[in-house]
């Protein structure tokens, strides 16, 4: 079954709105990704457009493959920052046929300017949504 942009926008758009939170901003294109692949429910075949290099070279250039080869670890034996997020959104790629294509950000194109207007929105909102897995991770931290 082929995912169509039309279909996808919606959520994807829904979840940059639904997650504004604490993280760093490419978080949020994981997020965004996560939750449009999580939408589908059975296999598909998918092109994945972003503005966040972060997940679109993530994939296309092997880099999360290569990490995921060395037990989650970058160059020089560093961690792989939001590894709980990078963990889901291979999982859901190995569930789907997935086409990752970067588009640049603020350059005009629709959805993605639409995107932005609900993330930006998201975070102004009073009542942020809670990132759990961030949480945790931050405690982890502070009692090392």
């Amino acid at each position: 079954m082929r995912a169509g942009l039309g279909r996808l926008v919606p959520v994807v758009a829904w979840a940059v709105y639904g997650f504004a939170y604490h993280r760093l901003e490419d978080v949020i294109g994981q997020y965004a990704a996560i939750v449009g692949l999580e939408a589908l429910k059975v296999p598909c075949e998918v092109d994945l457009w972003s503005d966040s290099e972060y997940v679109v070279k993530g994939f296309s250039e092997g880099r999360v493959r290569a990490w995921q080869r060395r037990g989650w670890k970058r160059e020089r034996n560093k961690p792989v920052i939001n590894l709980d997020l990078w963990q889901r959104l291979v999982a859901l790629v190995d569930r789907h046929e997935v086409r990752f294509h970067w588009v640049k950000g603020h350059a005009g194109h629709p959805e993605n300017e639409r995107a932005d207007e609900l993330a930006v929105l998201a975070s102004q909102a009073p009542d942020l949504a809670v990132d759990v897995e961030y949480e945790k991770l931050l405690g982890s931290q502070e009692s090392a």
